[in-house]
């Protein structure tokens, strides 16, 4: 037969001291431990921020497709938006309606107004239509914004709003979370009399395209990249798409945004779309890296790769291979 034990009322009273004194002894232990812990999320999350906004503040512009949501789903007028923070400059250019843009395709093109519907009856990625629009006017476009506003009533002090927008998700956008957070503060820095709306009606010639010689001449230093003209970078250009002119229309268009093209060539046609890049081994960001990173940017469907002896070979800081694969990269 087991006894049980039992403690009498005076040992209870003294351990039930004890604890508590133990306790009194740990607490401001356990409240330095938690005053640390939570100094140091809060670093993570300042550097976790810091880190995600880094692209947005490099030194080189930014540009969006703009998407006027017009009478119907089909026909959607655009616009390209283009902003310099560190210069405090944003350049507002509405495409005209009706334009006829080349798609990837020999002798078929479509209205301006048109492309968005085009894009979703193709199924394609909401990346063909930036590429689409880039190649046509030579800016890099980093994403896409929707709103309600018609061109006419996007004036100087309506940006910010529509960047709040985006930001909150009132209005749709293919922006990255901290990509909308940055473009929404950089709006802040940009004075009304800093925002230039350009015109590009009288470039367009009597078939409704754009005559790219005269819209160059006129704009170039406008929209072009300081940062990529001042890397000195060059790009070599094969085209093994099959498609005519489409080497020439990316050289036009490379031009545009800052590149040195060092040479246009039709090869036999290659399957596979590809930027070859000469190997970078200075990890420090340099204007160097951020006109490879617009690169990708732009031919983002494209494969990527380095090869020193092609780009040697060339004699550039990138090939672009064009190749028959160029509708169904873009495909979803």
């Amino acid at each position: 037969m087991t006894r049980s034990r039992q403690t009498s009322p005076r040992t209870r009273s003294r351990t039930k001291k004890r604890r508590s004194t133990d306790d009194a002894e740990l607490s401001p232990q356990r409240i330095g431990g938690v005053f640390l812990l939570v100094t140091a999320i809060s670093l993570l999350l300042t550097v976790f921020v810091l880190f995600m906004q880094r692209q947005w503040k490099l030194p080189g512009q930014r540009a969006l497709l703009v998407v006027h949501n017009g009478v119907d789903e089909v026909r959607k007028p655009l616009s390209i938006v283009v902003m310099r923070f560190s210069e405090q400059e944003l350049f507002f250019l509405p495409i005209p309606e009706e334009q006829s843009v080349n798609v990837l395709s020999n002798d078929i093109s479509y209205s301006s107004d048109a492309l968005v519907g085009y894009t979703q009856l193709e199924e394609y990625r909401w990346e063909y239509l930036e590429y689409l629009v880039s190649l046509e006017y030579g800016v890099v476009l980093d994403g896409i914004v929707w709103t309600d506003l018609s061109p006419e009533e996007l004036q100087a002090n309506t940006w910010h709003s529509v960047a709040g927008q985006s930001l909150w998700r009132r209005a749709p956008t293919t922006l990255a979370y901290w990509d909308r957070v940055r473009w929404w503060r950089g709006m802040f820095g940009i004075p009304s009399y800093q925002v230039d709306q350009l015109t590009v009606g009288e470039f367009l010639s009597e078939n409704r395209a754009l005559d790219t010689t005269r819209y160059q001449r006129q704009y170039f230093s406008l929209l072009q990249d300081p940062a990529v003209r001042n890397s000195g970078w060059s790009v070599s250009i094969l085209n093994g798409s099959g498609i005519q002119g489409y080497a020439s229309r990316v050289a036009s268009a490379l031009e545009m945004m800052g590149y040195e093209v060092r040479s246009v060539d039709t090869i036999e046609p290659v399957e596979e779309s590809a930027v070859v890049f000469a190997p970078q081994r200075n990890e420090v960001f340099t204007e160097e890296r951020w006109a490879k990173k617009r690169l990708e940017t732009v031919f983002s469907a494209f494969s990527t790769r380095e090869d020193e002896e092609t780009t040697r070979r060339r004699r550039s800081s990138a090939v672009i291979i064009l190749g028959t694969d160029q509708t169904s990269i873009w495909q979803k």
